[in-house]
């Protein structure tokens, strides 16, 4: 033993000696003095590596001319990006889709996908869902009612994601109803969605029972019979014993519905199908409907993804690339069938060499890229998750100067999320763990919370001359606590057929102080007029929503336009379109449409009153034009002023205003909430007459253009 014990007690002391202690003495005495010389070589390495296992070595660098005054000319130059601003979240208009177009209890809307379709002969953003199964939710829970009756969803709805009716302010439609019609063509033979999103179980098609296809508007129901090559054919007593003992369901073994042509669909799920094709790739979570000569179709993007590229940093990543990777590449478009179940596997990065390896180990399961129709590929969707991962990493390696990059002089981070959501709620920052650590060492500033998330946009950037359908994801400084959130850069990634997966950085000059996401997020919320209004609608019970904050590049110059939402405090409470605020070179405006939020900003008009702001909506199926309610005959409303004189002299209209702003104080003590609105409303229109008599040009001289000032617009 005593030989083997030596060799052990050797063997550990050399690794003591040759893996920590000698490091150790080397990094200390030698590296620490001199780190940047030492290590130059490996930064390098590291640079040119991390750059090209991301992809972000062909990232077109440029720089982009700010400039603070954008004029209606080029707003006009311009028009398709701003009309193809959106006006609609997915989140919000999902809950529009769920309220008015499920229309039966066993259908349901999973999710709504930006793409973008030709209306009218112009490229139009839409937001597309699938009415998919609802199988908890069936009128009977009988074996045959589910799994031989209702075994699909049906119809698809899309909606332009920049118009909402007016005055509603619900959703439009390009497709919509059963059996589906609008603009954009779905043949009605192939409109059943038997393969979607968590959709479990199996179903029993072409059975003795027919299967319920969808109920019209004479209330008289209407049945089909699979026409599919998808699914497993029930010829055989003994395949249907195999498929009960599966299932474990003796009733797929004894039902008399069931007969040699029956046919079973199971693995319905997309993601489960496509992941039972190819088990080998990572897939996106975010799975989106494309229609596609008159039938659907989901599209999902498949990775290949290591953490052994060679000097490359690793990176953690959520969704479809949760983990840590070093090296991460787009390989694969899969397609599914919505019909038929068919999955398809493009080989789409044909340089990739893990792609390679796989289509050697399998040459059947892969189609060439090349093959993959035009028509498709005019909807295909650069990943978002792919361009979260991106974007965190080129943060840190835009920096290519290795002096630069170790002295971390230039280094980004994501802008923090300016928050969307109910407004109460807007504000709070999530820190990631929470927890904070206490130590003597000196720490490095970093930015913390939660980022942006990338929007698709259909826009114009500066160097182009046709709108292109892009990802952008907006950058600020790395500093402690996200101090600095002004602008430094933007990032865009292509999605259109010719220029497919182009990235493109743009940043500001050196010097100039840009208002990033969160700061303009925080000058929407104290801009009286829009404060007022949000705190008028929550007055009365309504939740005001904000949507997604868009920052939108116009020729050389910066616009940032979010939606706000208002759901209704009765009714069906679903949210409705209220108005829209817009941000432009240090002013922020708000009004009931963009264009009228435009108009403001360059053209003069004046901004909406409160009372055209803060109306209670009405929200209904049949979308009710939103109106104003009228105190009621219970309510106790005292207004001490009263209506003003036609030739009423400037002092007679300023103290019948202050008389009005009492009147409307001594209502909201009271609970009066009517009689506040009423007694506000014409406080402010008191206060516009008394600005015209004095020769005023409908703003006081500290309020910036389009913006109340305090004096005419009270907080509350």
């Amino acid at each position: 033993w005593v030989l083997p014990v030596i060799a052990v007690g050797l063997w550990a002391l050399l690794s003591l000696i040759v893996g920590t202690i000698y490091p150790a003495v080397v990094q200390q005495f030698r590296v620490n003095p001199n780190e940047y010389q030492k290590e130059r070589t490996y930064i390098a390495r590291n640079i040119n590596a991390t750059r090209g296992a991301w992809n972000l070595g062909s990232v077109n660098e440029q720089q982009f001319n700010y400039s603070d005054n954008l004029t209606q000319a080029q707003i006009n130059d311009n028009r398709q990006t701003i009309d193809n601003a959106r006006l609609w979240d997915p989140p919000e208009i999902l809950r529009n889709f769920q309220s008015f177009q499920t229309l039966s209890t066993f259908y349901k809307f999973n999710d709504a996908s930006v793409d973008r379709y030709q209306v009218n002969g112009k490229t139009t953003q839409v937001l597309v869902s699938p009415r998919q199964l609802n199988t908890p939710d069936l009128p009977s829970q009988s074996w045959v009612s589910r799994h031989l009756v209702y075994t699909h969803g049906y119809g698809v709805v899309v909606s332009p994601i920049n118009k909402a009716t007016e005055p509603g302010g619900q959703p439009d439609y390009l497709l919509s109803d059963i059996p589906p019609r609008g603009d954009v063509n779905l043949d009605q033979r192939y409109a059943g969605i038997y393969f979607g999103q968590n959709l479990g179980g199996f179903s029993l098609v072409d059975a003795r029972q027919p299967e319920f296809d969808y109920r019209s508007k004479d209330q008289s129901d209407h049945f089909t019979r699979y026409a599919g090559k998808g699914g497993v054919a029930m010829t055989s007593w003994l395949r249907r014993a195999a498929f009960a003992l599966r299932f474990g369901d003796l009733n797929t073994l004894i039902s008399g519905s069931v007969s040699g042509n029956t046919k079973i669909l199971y693995l319905r799920d997309i993601q489960t199908r496509v992941q039972k094709a190819a088990p080998f790739l990572r897939w996106d979570q975010s799975a989106y409907p494309v229609i596609l000569n008159n039938r659907v179709l989901w599209v999902l993007d498949g990775y290949t993804a290591t953490n052994r590229y060679p000097y490359s940093q690793s990176f953690a990543g959520d969704g479809g690339l949760s983990g840590s990777f070093n090296y991460v590449r787009n390989a694969v478009k899969a397609t599914v069938d919505a019909y038929d179940g068919t999955v398809t596997l493009y080989a789409f990065d044909t340089k990739d060499p893990l792609l390679r390896a796989y289509r050697k180990a399998f040459p059947s399961l892969f189609t060439d890229a090349n093959r993959m129709p035009q028509g498709l590929r005019d909807h295909l969707r650069y990943p978002q998750d792919l361009f979260n991962m991106q974007t965190s990493v080129y943060a840190q390696y835009h920096v290519v100067d290795t002096r630069a990059f170790y002295n971390k002089s230039a280094l980004w981070a994501v802008s923090p999320d300016p928050g969307s959501g109910v407004v109460s709620q807007v504000g709070t920052v999530d820190t990631g763990t929470g927890a904070t650590v206490s130590t003597s060492k000196p720490q490095a500033a970093s930015s913390t919370g939660k980022r942006i998330d990338p929007l698709y946009m259909l826009i114009r950037l500066p160097d182009q001359q046709t709108e292109n359908f892009l990802l952008l994801r907006p950058f600020v400084p790395v500093s402690r606590d996200n101090a600095l959130t002004n602008l430094v850069s933007f990032m865009v990634a292509n999605s259109d057929p010719q220029h497919y997966g182009e990235l493109k950085s743009f940043t500001m000059p050196i010097g100039a102080s840009i208002a990033g996401p969160e700061q303009v997020s925080n000058l929407f919320v104290t801009n009286p007029l829009i404060s007022q209004a949000f705190t008028l609608l929550g007055q009365q019970g309504s939740t005001v929503i904000q949507g997604s904050m868009q920052l939108i590049p116009v020729n050389n110059s910066l616009m940032y336009i979010r939606p706000v939402y208002v759901q209704g405090a009765q009714g069906s409470q679903i949210p409705s379109f209220r108005f829209v605020v817009v941000y432009h070179a240090g002013i922020s405006v708000i009004d009931t449409t963009l264009d009228g939020a435009l108009a403001q900003l360059f053209q003069g008009k004046p901004p909406p009153t409160i009372a055209e702001l803060s109306s209670q909506p009405t929200t209904t199926p049949t979308s009710t034009p939103p109106t104003s309610a009228p105190p009621s005959a219970s309510s106790t409303t005292t207004t001490t002023a009263g209506p003003p004189a036609a030739n009423a002299s400037l002092a007679q209209l300023l103290q019948q205003a202050s008389d009005a702003y009492n009147a409307a104080q001594a209502a909201l003590t009271r609970g009066d909430l009517a009689g506040y609105q009423t007694d506000v409303n014409r406080m402010a229109e008191l206060l516009r007459r008394a600005q015209a008599a004095s020769g005023g040009s409908g703003t006081t001289p500290s309020s910036a253009p389009g913006t109340p000032s305090s004096s005419t617009a009270p907080s509350t």
